[in-house]
C-alpha cells in the first residue's frame, strides 16, 4: 500500500473514521489494533458504523480463540467438581 492517499469519508459520533481511496475504496480504523484496513477486513453488522463491526476480522479471531479457551477451562472445572 505504498503510495496509496486516504481522505476522510465520514466520522461516527463516537469518532470512528472512515476514508476513502483514490478509487473509493473504502477504509476503516479498527478499535482493537488501531491499524486502518479496508472494510473487506471488517465483519458486516447492519447497525455498526459504515454498516461493518467496530474490530477487524483479525481482533474478533484473536478474542474469540480467548474466550473460547477461557470457557472449556471453566467448563472442565466445572466437570471435574
Amino acid at each position: 500500500m505504498i503510495g496509496l492517499t486516504l481522505t476522510l469519508h465520514a466520522v461516527s459520533h463516537k469518532g470512528r473514521k472512515a476514508y476513502k481511496d483514490d478509487i473509493g475504496t473504502l477504509f476503516l480504523e479498527c478499535t482493537k489494533c488501531k491499524a486502518i484496513k479496508d472494510s473487506y477486513s471488517f465483519i458486516n453488522k447492519a447497525t455498526g458504523f459504515q454498516g461493518k463491526r467496530n474490530d477487524c476480522k483479525e481482533c474478533r479471531n484473536k478474542s474469540n480463540k480467548v474466550h473460547t479457551r477461557n470457557w472449556r477451562q471453566k467448563r472442565a472445572y466445572a466437570k471435574h467438581s
